[in-house]
C-alpha cells in the first residue's frame, strides 16, 4: 500500500481488535484393553492352571498446538510489502495466541485371566493398567500487533509532499498483546484388575495402575508489538506499550515459528 506520490492528503489505516490464533492440538485416543486368558481346569484332581496376565495399552498421544503470528498483520515468507507514505496504526488490543496443546489419551484397563479350578486352584493373572499417553507441547506465538517473515517496507513519509501533514507523520504500534497458550493435560492411568483365584485355594492375581501422563509444555509469546524475522525497512514508526507473555513487550526481531 502505497500514497500516490507527492500527496497532500493524509492518510491513516488503522488495524484494531483483530487475533490470530493457533489451532489446538488433538486430544489422543485411549488405550486398549487386555484380558489375560482363564488357567485350565483340573478335573482329575491335580494342579489348575493359573490365569495369564495382562496389560493395559498405553492412551496415546496429543496433538501439538498451532503457532501464531501477526494479531493485526502478517506478512508470510515469499511476500513482499510496502507501507509507505500513509499512515499505519496498530492499536489497540491486537493479539495472537498459539493453539493449545491436545490432551493426552487415558491408560487402558489390564484384567488378569481367572486361575482354574481343580484340587489346588489356580492364581489368578497379575494385571497392570496401562500409563496415560504423553501430551502434546503448546503453539509458540509471535507479533500480536504484526508480524514480518518476509521483505518490509514502513515509512509514513516517504514519498509525502514537502511542507505536508503526511509528511509529519508517524506510525504507531501499542497496546497489543502476545499470549501464551497452555500445554495439554496428560492422560489418566488406567487401572489394573487382578484375575480372582480358581477353586480350591487359589490366589486373587496381584494388580496395579499405570502413571498418569505428564502435563504439556506451555507455549512461548514474544513481541507484543511486532515479530520481525525478515528483512525490514522500517522509518518514524513508533513501537512501545505492548506486552507479551514470554519475552520482547515490543518488538522481537529474532522471532522463529
Amino acid at each position: 500500500m502505497e500514497a500516490p506520490n507527492k500527496s497532500r492528503a493524509a492518510i491513516t489505516i488503522s488495524f484494531t481488535h483483530n487475533e490470530a490464533v493457533g489451532g489446538p492440538g488433538g486430544d489422543a485416543g485411549q488405550g486398549g484393553t487386555a484380558t489375560g486368558g482363564e488357567g485350565g481346569n483340573n478335573e482329575a484332581g491335580g494342579d489348575a492352571g493359573f490365569g495369564g496376565p495382562a496389560f493395559g495399552g498405553q492412551g496415546g498421544s496429543g496433538g501439538t498446538g498451532g503457532d501464531a503470528s501477526g494479531g493485526g498483520l502478517f506478512n508470510n515468507e515469499g511476500a513482499a510489502m510496502s507501507l509507505t507514505g500513509i499512515t499505519v496504526n496498530f492499536e489497540p488490543a491486537n493479539a495472537a495466541s498459539g493453539g493449545a496443546g491436545g490432551r493426552g489419551g487415558d491408560g487402558g484397563t489390564g484384567i488378569g485371566g481367572s486361575g482354574g479350578n481343580g484340587t489346588s486352584g489356580g492364581y489368578g493373572g497379575e494385571a497392570v493398567g496401562g500409563n496415560g499417553g504423553v501430551v502434546g507441547q503448546a503453539g509458540d506465538a509471535f507479533g500480536g500487533g504484526m508480524g514480518n517473515f518476509s521483505s518490509l517496507t514502513m515509512d509514513p513519509r516517504r514519498g509525502a509532499k514537502k511542507g505536508s501533514k503526511q509528511a509529519k507523520a508517524t506510525n504507531t504500534i501499542t497496546a497489543n498483546n502476545v499470549l501464551a497458550a497452555d500445554g495439554g493435560l496428560g492422560g489418566d492411568p488406567g487401572m489394573g484388575l487382578g484375575g480372582p483365584g480358581g477353586t480350591v485355594g487359589g490366589k486373587n492375581g496381584p494388580q496395579s495402575g499405570g502413571s498418569a501422563g505428564k502435563q504439556g509444555t506451555a507455549g512461548t509469546g514474544m513481541g507484543g508489538g511486532a515479530a520481525l524475522g525478515g528483512t525490514q525497512t522500517i522509518a518514524n514508526t513508533m513501537i512501545t506499550g505492548n506486552h507479551a507473555a514470554t519475552s520482547d513487550n515490543d518488538v522481537d526481531d529474532n522471532p522463529a515459528p
